[in-house]
């Protein structure tokens, strides 16, 4: 028995929820999903968060012009990161909405099945990505903005770097090397 692409993407993806968009027809396809205790695990560790307790995701899939295909909704996470300064438990809820295009050939979006000439003439925004076999992965968008939506740089209120230096300070540091050039130029 052959493995699909569509089978591969959902094994090796930790919260795969795959839409095979030939079945959306004309009426738009609504899906509410959650993220289980070993998904959540999953991307905690491809994220290193200390914890996901929570990611659920209320999404609609529409058919769009030219054989396009729109995905849209919401997600709320519940997550726990560590410190950059103490690795003491940040704990942050994050809700965000995501928008994504998606189209099974390049010709909708570029004009032709080549890509267009690097000035781009005539292009949309932003291209559409790809469906792969006709499927789209609502999990994998969801965790995608996931990641672009969790503080960088998580922090403690209060928590502070030490020896860093304020503009303010006055303290007589270490000489810049480009003071020390300075002095070498005259």
């Amino acid at each position: 028995m052959t493995e699909t692409m569509s089978e591969t993407m959902s094994e090796t993806r930790e919260f795969s929820r795959l839409f095979d968009c030939e079945r959306l027809g004309t009426v738009d396809f609504t899906m509410q999903t959650e993220a289980n205790m070993d998904e959540r695990a999953a991307l905690a560790k491809r994220f290193d968060l200390l914890d996901l307790s929570e990611l659920t995701v209320d999404a609609v899939i529409s058919p769009s012009k030219k054989g396009q295909i729109r995905l849209s909704g919401s997600f709320k996470a519940q997550l726990t990161q560590a410190c950059v300064v103490t690795l003491k438990p940040v704990e942050s809820q994050i809700e965000a909405t995501f928008e994504r295009i998606f189209s099974e050939k390049t010709e909708a979006w570029y004009g032709s099945e080549s890509e267009p000439d690097e000035d781009g003439a005539g292009m949309q925004k932003e291209p559409p990505e790809p469906l792969i076999e006709g499927c789209l992965d609502v999990g994998e968008v969801v965790a995608e903005q996931l990641s672009l939506e969790m503080n960088p740089f998580p922090r403690v209120a209060g928590a502070e770097f030490e020896g860093s230096k304020n503009d303010d300070d006055d303290d007589d540091g270490p000489e810049s090397p480009f003071a020390v050039l300075e002095t070498l130029k005259k």
